[in-house]
This record gives structure tokens, C-alpha cells and sequence, in this order.
């Protein structure tokens, strides 16, 4: 229940004055009722479903018995008897919650006899607001709807809030009297609201059938053909329609369709049998498809190559698509062999357009650099390295400043050249120089005194471009005494676990390993090499 309102109860002995006095005055009943109701421990009331209540809406309503009997056991409802009034209202409604409709404002009561036998009397006075109703404007049907006004009028004078529904096609769907805005085919609900405290909420509704009869001619855009074809136009309507095309030429036709082989304007207004009319044109054009105008440049070399062009000398017609002899399908190709070319080139009409373009190559010095390499500088440093192409060209250039078709490595890193024959046409070419000794040493000496006097104390394994290293020790017995994994591990002449010295006398080493054989880090198979060593004491 949403709302509590103003209610009133007696006890039995003053029922029949009650009914004397409420019959009287409606305001003294309810004045009454306020008083009782402010009593002492009691807080009994009729609570309604709504805050206004409208002619014709169901209101539910509900009796709160509770207050007055607090034991559960003597408050139980099915225990008590209930009788609404006015009957006629109720029509002999006998329990704790009711629902009814309201048309007029009323005083309702309560009767409530406890389990005990004990009586009494609630009541309340429900205001409703009566009904009224909504007057639109007549049904339109017209052959143009924009600009038309609807309105609608309400028999109440309080004020309104309006909805026209649905909004589209209207000025203000929040006004009472909107302007149709364009052809509007609709039926549209008008609903007043009354805005004022009392009814707040209470409703009218009517409707209005808007036709516009006008036809909805649409040609559609402009249409642009090749020369030589014929365009074909057509209205949508039937023969009942009435038809007058007007073509470029100044002639005019009452068919259906007219077929159109001039360019210029062509309009078409039809009337139909209910005397509406409309009119629309469209621009009808002609292509000869693209113009092409390629440009070949002088002096095509091999190597550097050129770029045909076949994009359109105008754009109108846009947008074009393209397809080359070669496959490629965009406006340019880039060309470097002598040959013959052809383009053909279609616009957003379809109409197509073709040309065909002679290319002359000149030849390019066919030098070659090697590939990137790399050279030992570390184990040969008075060694002279050389990058050398063909000779016999017009010109040399190094971006060392070397003019010939010989450079010097001076060391690692990018060495460019640029070569020209006698025609102008050059080949440019570079080679990545790195710095890579591949050979793997290991170094292992033959001999050490760990003998505490600082001189040659430690065997130490030295080694250069050695990878996965597996160095072992044994003494002569077999007995592996050391290992080694990385150049640069060294032994003390301990033995195993590091708790005592080894004693003097030979040990025989085996070392596996692999190396990296070029500078790309390529890995070599596994390799092994044996020796020994003389530990002095």
C-alpha cells in the first residue's frame, strides 16, 4: 500500500451517533476521525494503493487490525469479521483487503468485529478526480502533410501535461497543437495528463489518422552511361497514374518508362486519381570513358627503373579501377624492362578506356658485390682484406672515397659502391663487413707448481671461440680429480672436495667442445682433445 490517509474509528457504544454525524458532514467525519486516530496506542488507518485516484481506476484498499489487538492470536484476520460500505460500492465485500472502482468521491467504511465481539468503525474519504476527456482534431488526409497542425482540447481546466505518440514527423510531441513536418503516413495518440497536485496522474486519450495521399516519386540520383547506350527511366507507378516526362531534347512522353540517348535533364510529374501530384529530375550524362595520357620517362635504366602513371587526366568519372598487362591492378607500375604495357582503365559508369606504352631499358652495369662476410682481423692484423667488383665501367664511387672498382677493408662495418656505365645507368651495391676469427684454440699448459711461492700457482684453461665446454682432469689411477666448463676456470692443484692437495707427478686431460663456425652463430659438431699435465711440488 502506497499511501496512508486520514481515518477514524469507534467503539460500539458510539455507533449509531457516528453514523448520525458522518451522514451529516463529510468534513466533520473525517475531523472526527483525525481525533480518534490520534489516540493513545492506537494507530489504525485504511491504507490506499494510490496518492490520486482517478475516475474508473481500481483502488485497493486495506484495514490494519493489528494496532488494536497486539497479541498475534487475537489480531489474526481470518478470526475477525469485515464489512465495507457503502454495500452498493463493495457489493458485500467481506475481507481484510479489498479492490474496487472508483467513479465518484466517496466516504468509505469499515466495519470490524474482533474475536471477542467488539466493533469497530474505520473510515476514510477518498477524493477521486473525475473523468474527462480529450478532443483532437479531426482525421487529416490530404495530398501534402507537411506544415499541417493538429491540436487537441481537454474538458477540464486544470492544467495539462500533453504526449502525442509516436513523436516522429512532429514539431513538439510535448505540446497539444504540433506541426506535421514532411509526409507523414500515421495514426497518432494524443494523451493529457493532469499536472495538478489534485489528480496528479489522471489520463484521457484520443487519436488522429494522418494520410498524405501525394505520391512519393523518387527517380533516384543522376546516371551517367557510356556513349552509344540507351538509359531507361522508370516512375513505379501504374498506367492509372498520370504520366509527363520531359527529356533533354525538349520532347515530352505519357508512358510508363522512357528511354533517354541525349544528355541533360530529364523530369517526370505525376498526378494520380485523387488529383495529387508530384515532380523529380535527374541528370543524365554520357562518358567516352577515361582519358588517358601516359608519360613515359627518358632514360630508363635497368637497375633504377621508372613509374607509368595512368591515373586520368580529368577526374570526372571517378572512381576508376585499373588492370595492367603484368597483373597489377593499381594507377601505377613500376617498370625496369624493355617491353610493351597495357592499362585499361574503366570509370564508375563502366565505361572503359585502354593505351599501350613502349618502354626502352638501358642496361645497368652488371656488378656484384659479395655477399656479407667477415674476415679474421685479430690473427692476421698486417693482412691487406679486399671488396672488388667488375672492371671496365665509367666511374666508381666507395662511400670510403675509393674511386676504382677496388676498395680496401680497413675494418668492420657497411662498404658501399656506386658504378656507372658509359650510358649513365648505375648499380648500387653494399656488403656488411664483420669482424670473425673461426679457428678454436685451447690452451692447456703442460705443467704448474702449486707449491705457495706465487709463481705459475694455478693451471688455467685459456682458449678463444670455444662453446659448450667439457674439460676433465684424472690422476693415474683413472680418477677424475677436476672439471672445467668455461676458458678462464682454474685449479689450485686440490683434490676432490677440496680437503687435501694432490700429489706431484702427471695427469691426463680430455677436453670436448664446440665452436662457432661462422658469424651467424652457426655451431660446429663436438670435437675432443687430449693431453697432460705435470704437477710440481
Amino acid at each position: 500500500m502506497q499511501q496512508q490517509r486520514a481515518s477514524m474509528f469507534f467503539h460500539q457504544g458510539e455507533w449509531r451517533v457516528r453514523q448520525v454525524i458522518h451522514r451529516l458532514s463529510v468534513l466533520w467525519a473525517i475531523l472526527w476521525g483525525a481525533m480518534w486516530s490520534g489516540g493513545e496506542g492506537h494507530a489504525q488507518y485504511i491504507a490506499t494503493s494510490a496518492d490520486n485516484i482517478c475516475a474508473g481506476e481500481v483502488v485497493n484498499m486495506y484495514i490494519n487490525v493489528a494496532p488494536w489487538y497486539p497479541n498475534p492470536v487475537d489480531a489474526d484476520p481470518d478470526d475477525w469479521q469485515f464489512t465495507w460500505l457503502p454495500a452498493y460500492l463493495f457489493n458485500g465485500a467481506s475481507t481484510q483487503a479489498v479492490s474496487v472502482v472508483m467513479n465518484d468521491s466517496e466516504l468509505i467504511e469499515v466495519e470490524a468485529i474482533a474475536p471477542d465481539g467488539e466493533l469497530w468503525v474505520v473510515s476514510i474519504f477518498l477524493d477521486v478526480y473525475p473523468a474527462f476527456s480529450v478532443t483532437a482534431s479531426s482525421d487529416v488526409a490530404v495530398c501534402s502533410t507537411d506544415g499541417i497542425q493538429l491540436s487537441a482540447v481537454a474538458d477540464t481546466p486544470v492544467a495539462l501535461n500533453w504526449t502525442w505518440s509516436p513523436a516522429v514527423g512532429l514539431s513538439d510531441a510535448g505540446i497539444p497543437n504540433p506541426v506535421i513536418v514532411g509526409e507523414v503516413n500515421q495514426i497518432y495518440t494524443v494523451t493529457a495528463e493532469v499536472a495538478a497536485p489534485n489528480g496528479e496522474g489522471c489520463t484521457a486519450q484520443d487519436v488522429v489518422a494522418v494520410d498524405a495521399l501525394g505520391p512519393e516519386l523518387e527517380l533516384g540520383g543522376d546516371v551517367v552511361a557510356c556513349t552509344g547506350e540507351e538509359v531507361t527511366l522508370s516512375s513505379g507507378f501504374t498506367a492509372s497514374t498520370e504520366h509527363l516526362w520531359t527529356l533533354p531534347d525538349g520532347t515530352t512522353s505519357d508512358a510508363i518508362s522512357v528511354a533517354v540517348n541525349a544528355a541533360g535533364t530529364v523530369s517526370l510529374t505525376v498526378e494520380t486519381v485523387d488529383g495529387c501530384s508530384a515532380t523529380d529530375a535527374v541528370q543524365v550524362g554520357f562518358s567516352d570513358g577515361p582519358v588517358l595520357d601516359i608519360e613515359v620517362p627518358e632514360g630508363i635504366c635497368e637497375s633504377t627503373g621508372a613509374v607509368l602513371d595512368a591515373t586520368p587526366v580529368s577526374a570526372n568519372g571517378a572512381p576508376f579501377s585499373y588492370a595492367w598487362s603484368t597483373g597489377a591492378s593499381g594507377p601505377a607500375l613500376w617498370v625496369n624492362a624493355t617491353g610493351s604495357y597495357a592499362v585499361t582503365v574503366v570509370d564508375g559508369a563502366g565505361c572503359s578506356s585502354s593505351a599501350t606504352v613502349e618502354v626502352n631499358a638501358l642496361p645497368s652495369p652488371p656488378v656484384m658485390l659479395p655477399a656479407d662476410t667477415a674476415f679474421c682481423f685479430d690473427d692476421f692484423p698486417d693482412a691487406v682484406y679486399l671488396l672488388q667488383v667488375a672492371g671496365g665501367f665509367s666511374g666508381y664511387e666507395w662511400n670510403t672515397g675509393a674511386m676504382s672498382n677496388t676498395v680496401v677493408v680497413e675494418g668492420p662495418g657497411t662498404y658501399e659502391v656506386e658504378v656507372t656505365n658509359t650510358v649513365g645507368c648505375t648499380t648500387f651495391m653494399r656488403c656488411r663487413v664483420e669482424a670473425f676469427c673461426g679457428m678454436p684454440l685451447l690452451f692447456v699448459p703442460t705443467a704448474f707448481s702449486p707449491d705457495g711461492n706465487d709463481l705459475n700457482e694455478v693451471l688455467r684453461i685459456e682458449g678463444r671461440n670455444l662453446m659448450d665446454l667439457d674439460f676433465q682432469l684424472f690422476n693415474r689411477w683413472g680418477e677424475k680429480v677436476w672439471t672445467a666448463d668455461e676458458v678462464g676456470d682454474y685449479w689450485h692443484g686440490q683434490g676432490p672436495g677440496g680437503t687435501h692437495y694432490v700429489d706431484g707427478g702427471p695427469y691426463v686431460w680430455v677436453a670436448r667442445f664446440r665452436y662457432v663456425m661462422d658469424s651467424a652463430g652457426t655451431a660446429s659438431a663436438w670435437e675432443e682433445r687430449t693431453g697432460s699435465i705435470q704437477v710440481l711440488r
